[in-house]
């Protein structure tokens, strides 16, 4: 946790490029009255139950080329169920 500020900290201008966009949102979503959804307890504190079977996301064989059909697709659906699994923990 020592070095968490730095990624809420304001980007700017780096390397010629403008990071303008990306800190505006870093200020909306660490605003103080928002800050309490995002800085919580870590993931792993809180309690959670298995309500249902395991979803695989992905596959990867290392031991072949990442040949664009050794990927299983990965629907949009599927990312924001795995989002909303982070974000809320359960």
């Amino acid at each position: 946790m020592r070095d968490f500020w730095k990624i809420v900290k304001p980007v700017g201008r780096y390397m010629g490029l403008e990071f303008k966009y990306g800190d505006d949102q870093r200020r909306v979503i660490n605003a103080p009255e928002r800050e309490a959804i995002f800085y919580g307890l870590d993931l792993w504190q809180y309690p959670c139950k298995i309500t249902g079977n395991p979803i695989i996301l992905a596959q990867f064989n290392f031991a072949e080329p990442p040949w664009e059909e050794t990927i299983e697709e990965i629907t949009p659906e599927m990312l924001v169920f795995f989002f909303a699994l982070v974000l809320l923990g359960c």
